[in-house]
């Protein structure tokens, strides 16, 4: 027997908002209809990269099969670019990647959608799923929003424990390509399905550290209260030994048992097999799915398959495609005019200027993916052949109320795993335009400059997903990262758009829980500490919800858990809270939150004085959320002190953005 299953079961997350629901909303027929923008043009490294490789086809497929990691998603996401610079990429992208490295080599090359059928061997191997209990390789093409069938025994129902995995259909994406050196042939290669080495499961990091659950938790201490719920001097000095003593601990460990180890020896993980070449390629794929038919583009992947982002402030109104705009410039500075402006740039070029002293950015996500209700398609939601699998997202930024001329946001926006090349392509470029002469204020530097904050921010973000998902055993993959990293008093970053699927490789359901956790508690604080490690000026430091919380510990306030029974009695404690921040917090209350929040929402950090709180809702519609809260609403990590005067990027040799 064969179930279906055709959506997303994803973690809606934001560093503002974080969730993990089981989620429908109303899905959209089609990806929009868009013009050309100005300002975005090809990447002139695939010319390099291909002269590199010898214009050989072998060896193009060699470089992309063994250096690109596979992302289980759905959709072009970062095109050929974003693959090269982030080191990874779904199938959909990393055929872009071969396509325009054997295109540019003189090769006719073509993608192919269709389906493939592996079987459980297969996908342990790939994806590191149980190759057992259908549920985990379930999950992970669920919550990456990959159309796919699974045959199960016996079934259905899907039962984790009793059912067998026997194989999965899956919609993928290959590369069939002739000309050249192959002549009048055709043949086919399937980058992103990889063969790996065998799975190391790593060293027993919790004996070797010397950790144990109750042996923390100890360390932490505290004052519990009961009416209203709420804790009180938890033991940060303690916190910190213990962390110490672990890090110290393993690292002994390491110098003197495995001095010579890899990240996959200590945490887990596996290499891709080398090729053997010469390599001799398939005419067709010998994995395909028995009587599935395929589809062959010419040109370019169809529309309807590239994620959108539509950007709207005060008039301004533009869409474009994902791959489009991840590694180029796309910014909003304020003009001259009185009131100033809001300007919108790619790459430079305006793409449209707003009416003065509009400050709310709405954002609008379209992704080739589809939520269905409870395991079927909802009405509108797909079509014959995946193409119409869209859903849309909305959320916005709030930017600093009363623009002043010169005031500068970075539109930072990430698809899927974010490395540390894109962080770097921001560096080139921001030394490429002060070498030409670009002021230190202008859109061209402030622009780049704010991006490489932003990127390092999500570079974090990954790091940490990887490094989880190697120790606990699960997958997290990022569908988009969409928010501002801006200049106004000081540099600041609010990303409130976060999508990311989270699952188990085992049926162990509560390693995707942790795994959530853990991304959404460290989100908040690589906020503000990546502004805190990467400014240099003197005395400079930022503010997140989650030091905001830290500091208003070490002073000895009282922290509250309030809900909807306890509020109107927690509000009667607390002191120094700005209107705005009650009517912030008494909305997550009245949406069924619970907020951990301090005794005094006027906590001072150097020049910044305000609140951070942080909202948890576990059952609204079987979705867990999270909200980080600071003052002024935002939902990111500010700097805490106001600056005179315009932000100033440092000498591009001294910018080394810390990982």
């Amino acid at each position: 027997m064969t179930l279906s299953g055709k959506a997303i079961y994803a973690l809606v997350c934001g560093l503002a908002v974080l969730a993990w629901p089981d989620l429908t909303t109303n899905a959209r027929a089609a990806s929009p209809t868009l013009v050309v923008q100005p300002g975005v043009t090809a990447p002139a490294s695939i010319a390099e990269l291909a002269r590199a490789l010898k214009y050989d086809v072998n060896l193009i497929y060699e470089y992309v099969y063994t250096n690109i990691d596979y992302s289980p998603t759905y959709g072009v996401k970062k095109g050929a670019l974003g693959t090269i610079l982030d080191g990874k990429g779904n199938d959909f992208d990393q055929a872009a990647l071969m396509v325009a490295l054997l295109r540019q080599s003189g090769y006719t090359a073509s993608y192919v959608k269709g389906r493939i059928r592996l079987f459980p061997a297969q996908l342990k191997n790939w994806l590191g799923v149980d190759d057992v209990s259908p549920c985990p390789i379930y999950d992970m093409l669920t919550y990456g929003g990959i159309p796919f069938t699974i045959a199960i025994s016996p079934g259905p129902p899907l039962n984790c424990t009793t059912t067998t995995l026997g194989y999965v259909d899956m919609d993928h994406v290959w590369v069939s390509v002739t000309g050249g050196s192959l002549g009048a042939s055709t043949y086919v290669y399937d980058p992103s399905f990889k063969a790996r080495t065998t799975l190391s499961s790593g060293i027993s990091l919790g004996s070797i550290m010397g950790y144990t659950r109750s042996g923390f938790l100890a360390s932490a201490g505290g004052t519990i209260g009961i009416s209203p719920p709420s804790i009180q001097n938890l033991n940060r000095t303690n916190l910190r030994v213990a962390l110490d003593s672990y890090a110290n601990n393993l690292v002994a460990y390491i110098r003197s048992n495995m001095p010579t180890a890899t990240l996959n020896d200590v945490v887990g993980g596996n290499y891709v097999q080398p090729l053997s070449q010469p390599y001799s390629p398939f005419t067709s794929l010998p994995y395909q799915a028995p009587g599935s038919s395929q589809t062959v583009w010419s040109g370019d992947i169809p529309n309807a398959y590239r994620g959108t982002l539509r950007i709207q402030i005060g008039g301004i109104d533009q869409t474009y495609y994902s791959d489009q705009i991840y590694g180029h410039r796309l910014t909003i500075a304020y003009d001259s005019n009185s009131p100033p402006r809001p300007v919108l740039y790619l790459d430079g070029a305006v793409q449209g200027t707003g009416m003065g002293n509009a400050t709310l950015i709405s954002y609008t996500v379209d992704l080739p993916i589809c939520f269905p209700t409870s395991g079927s398609a909802s009405p509108g939601c797909g079509s014959s052949g995946g193409i119409n699998y869209t859903n849309e997202f909305g959320f916005t930024n709030n930017l600093k109320a009363s623009p002043v001329a010169g005031y500068t946001y970075a539109i930072v926006n990430g698809w899927d795993y974010s490395g540390r090349g894109m962080l770097e392509l921001h560096r080139r470029q921001l030394q490429a335009n002060q070498s030409a002469g670009a002021s230190a204020s202008s859109e061209a530097v402030l622009g780049e400059a704010l991006n490489m904050v932003g990127y390092a921010l999500l570079a974090h973000l990954s790091s940490l997903a990887d490094l989880n998902d190697r120790i606990i055993g699960s997958k997290l993959v990022t569908h988009y990262a969409i928010g501002v990293v801006g200049q106004v008093s000081g540099p600041y970053i609010d990303i409130p758009g976060v999508v990311v699927g989270v699952s188990s490789l085992t049926n162990d359901t509560n390693r995707g829980e942790t795994a959530f956790y853990s991304y959404a508690g460290h989100g908040s604080a690589f906020e503000w500490g990546v502004l805190d490690q990467n400014f240099l000026k003197a005395n400079i430091g930022a503010v997140s919800t989650v030091k905001l919380i830290d500091i208003a510990n070490s002073n000895g306030l009282v922290l509250y858990n309030a809900d909807v029974s306890n509020w109107t009695t927690v509000q009667t404690l607390l002191s120094g809270y700005s209107s705005p921040d009650l009517t912030a917090i008494g909305g997550y209350i009245g949406a069924g939150f619970k907020v951990i929040l301090p005794q005094q929402g006027n906590i001072t950090q150097a020049g910044w004085t305000g609140v951070g709180y942080l909202g948890f809702q576990s059952s609204l519609i079987g979705v867990n959320q999270f909200a980080y809260g600071i003052s002024s609403n935002l939902k990111g990590g500010f700097t805490d002190d106001n600056f005179a005067s315009a932000f100033v990027p440092p000498p591009v040799e001294a910018t080394s953005i810390v990982l």
